[in-house]
């Protein structure tokens, strides 16, 4: 055994998190062993193991597919483990062949439990402490792929999850009330498809179990340095004040960011962990004690989760600390869930090329803002527009410059128009602007300022200058008359006589009051 690994399975603190789990020697049980089933058929593997690593053996707290005698031992000398260097080494331990690598080729599993392939990522305790590993093995050599490896990283965040959880009802017996509630909290929002009513729902039952003052959420994008999503719940949500990114991370918030590692500010005074100005901030909102968690999903941060309680009140504990990263673990994977549903929307609405609307995104946002219409009894506006000669420009310069041109006519469009108002590709070089509360003269104003815009700039493609010109039709609805089919037909009707009347113009839908003029330039 060398030195790092005795190291590692003799530290007392991960000797203590292990014994706080009271997982040790104790009886199968379902919710454990659902883990283990489900990773055998995911995978799919034979064998998968939930192993708890002592200095002297480890301890299957579940174990399906294992042959006997050691099913029925549940256990086995550390000279038949592959889990004790997931533990020395805090990272997933991923092995082909056990027969060739080096590690573990000369140990005992291999002969004795048929261990060819394994696969192991480690279960960390909410203080950072290698419990021990959640492993898959196979009698056969096999390669584990990347997404494997996630499956199995997913179902060991959850079980670390269940485990932290299991330990925070072992030490708060006398707060049940305060765990069900987190509970409840944890099953709703992995049902919830809207970021917004999540976050609330979270900080909400999270300042009621943990009996804090006031509890927020941040989600961020780091890389673009923003804060994207906030939330507040608790007596003293009033309290939080909205700051800027760059202030949050000079705080207790930053150095969760940078470590990715929970903190237990205990006391009311100034800590070193934040920078001066944050500390002034916090002596002037009445901060006491403070607890800051990362939302994690796999190895991405997406945010923190911190509750605040004021200066008089109690201040936080290891086993608050502990049911906090347990909410926290629970709803990273919910957000990331969520996140990850309204991104597939909008891809599902959205021009791959252009990045406009596209037809199934402008259909459906526009009919809202014609409902609207309706309901306000406003004026709303729609302007078709389509590329002049757009199939000689492909014919001409290539499909790929084409692709160019439909790029830059979408950006100068997009320029234009303001941020309430529809711009969509609807296919091929067809464009279509649906511009709310809008009078056709309006409209109109707008067509002609996307034309001369275009007109104005050619693309320019290495060393060739492509011209480039569209033609627009406007037409225009008031209140219940509204009807976005009717629109976008008068509007097509408009750009189709201003096609044929030449190109490069905008024309306008006359209602019948106009005395049959039909469509009529601007």
């Amino acid at each position: 055994m060398t030195n790092t690994l005795y190291e590692a399975l003799h530290n007392p603190a991960r000797l203590q998190a292990l014994d706080e789990t009271g997982l040790l020697d104790t009886l199968p049980e379902e919710s454990f062993d659902r883990f283990t089933r489900l990773a055998t058929k995911l995978l799919p593997t034979p064998v998968a193991l939930i192993s708890l690593v002592t200095p002297e053996r480890q301890f299957f707290k579940s174990a399906v597919g294992l042959g006997e005698p050691w099913a029925s031992l549940r256990e086995t000398p550390l000279s038949h483990s592959f889990c004790q260097y997931v533990v020395e080494r805090g990272t997933p331990l991923v092995i082909s062949d056990a027969r060739k690598y080096p590690l573990v080729r000369d140990n005992l599993a291999i002969t004795d439990l048929n261990v060819i392939a394994y696969v192991g990522v480690p279960l960390v305790s909410a203080a950072g402490h290698v419990l021990g590993a959640f492993c898959a093995i196979s009698n056969q050599p096999r390669v584990w792929t990347a997404e494997e490896l996630g499956t199995l990283e997913d179902l060991a965040a959850a079980l670390i999850a269940e485990i932290q959880l299991r330990e925070a009802l072992g030490h708060l017996q006398h707060q049940v009330r305060r765990t069900e509630a987190l509970y409840e909290v944890a099953r709703a929002i992995t049902a919830l498809d809207n970021l917004a009513t999540a976050l609330q729902q979270v900080v909400d039952s999270a300042a009621a179990a943990l009996q804090a003052d006031r509890v927020t959420i941040l989600i961020l994008d780091q890389s673009a340095q923003q804060i994207t999503h906030r939330a507040a719940g608790g007596p003293g949500a009033s309290q939080v004040v909205a700051i800027s990114y760059e202030e949050t991370v000079q705080g207790l918030t930053g150095w969760v960011l940078r470590t990715a590692q929970p903190v237990l500010s205990a006391q009311t005074e100034p800590d070193a962990r934040e920078s001066l100005l944050v500390q002034q901030r916090r002596a002037a909102t009445a901060c006491g004690a403070i607890m800051v968690v990362p939302l994690r999903h796999r190895a991405q941060v997406l945010g923190t989760i911190t509750a605040i309680n004021r200066p008089k009140q109690p201040v936080f504990g290891s086993t608050d600390l502990a049911l906090l990263t347990a909410v926290a673990n629970q709803a990273g994977a919910a957000i990331a869930n969520v996140q990850l549903f309204a991104q597939v929307q909008h891809l599902a609405i959205t021009d791959s090329l252009t990045s406009l609307y596209n037809r199934r995104g402008f259909f459906l946002l526009g009919e809202r803002e014609i409902e609207r219409a309706r309901r306000l009894e406003a004026p709303v506006a729609v302007v078709m527009l389509d590329i002049d000669h757009f199939k000689r420009i492909n014919d001409t310069f290539g499909h790929a410059a084409g692709d160019q041109v439909l790029q830059s006519v979408a950006a100068q469009c997009q320029g234009i128009v303001r941020q309430a108002d529809l711009l969509g590709r609807l296919g091929g070089e067809e464009f279509a602007v649906l511009l709310p509360t809008t009078t056709l003269a309006t409209a109109a104003e707008v067509a002609e300022r996307m034309r001369a815009l275009v007109a104005e700039r050619p693309v320019v493609i290495e060393e060739a200058t492509i011209p480039v010109t569209i033609s627009l039709g406007v037409a225009e609805a008031r209140g219940r008359e509204a009807d976005l089919a009717t629109l976008l037909a008068q509007a097509d009707a408009a750009l189709y006589r201003a096609k044929t009347e030449g190109r490069n113009r905008v024309l306008r839908h006359i209602t019948s009051s106009a005395l049959d003029q039909g469509e009529a330039q601007v």
